[in-house]
C-alpha cells in the first residue's frame, strides 16, 4: 500500500497553490478549527478496481473561501489544472490523476464558498 506516500505527494503539490494575497493552507481530512480562508482540505479513499494490478484511489479536494466566489472558482480551477491527466511516476508507485468533476457545495454559513473536486487516481506499484 502506498497511502501515506501518496498523501505526502498530494499535500506537497497542493501547498504550491497560492492566491494573489496569501498562500493557501492545506489540511488532510479535517481543517484546524482556526483555519484562515482560503484553505483546502483533501481526503483519499479506495475506489472499486477493475484491474487487479492497479490500485484505484479517489482524491476529494475541498476548497473553502470567505465571501469570494471568484477566488473559490479560481482555486478549484487551479487544482483541476494541477492534476488534469497528470502522470507522476515516483520511485515505488506510479499514479495517474484524472479529474472527474467540480461541484459547488452549499454551506449553512452563507459567507463560505465551497468547491469540491473529485479526482480518480489510477496507481500501480513497482515491485
Amino acid at each position: 500500500m502506498t497511502g501515506n506516500k501518496l498523501r505526502e505527494l498530494i499535500n506537497t503539490k497542493l501547498k504550491t497553490l497560492s492566491t494573489q494575497q496569501s498562500p493557501v493552507a492545506v489540511f488532510y481530512l479535517l481543517a484546524d478549527e482556526n483555519a484562515m480562508y482560503p484553505h483546502i482540505v483533501f481526503n483519499l479513499s479506495r475506489s472499486a478496481s477493475y484491474d487487479l494490478a492497479r490500485d484505484d484511489v479517489t482524491l476529494d479536494v475541498d476548497v473553502y473561501t470567505k465571501d469570494d466566489e471568484v477566488k473559490a472558482q479560481d482555486l478549484a480551477d487551479a487544482v483541476e489544472t494541477m492534476f488534469r491527466d497528470l502522470n507522476d511516476p515516483q520511485q515505488t508507485y506510479l499514479p495517474t490523476f484524472y479529474t472527474e468533476r467540480i461541484t459547488s457545495v452549499s454551506e449553512a454559513d452563507k459567507t463560505i464558498r465551497h468547491k469540491s473536486i473529485e479526482i480518480t487516481i489510477q496507481n500501480y506499484e513497482r515491485s
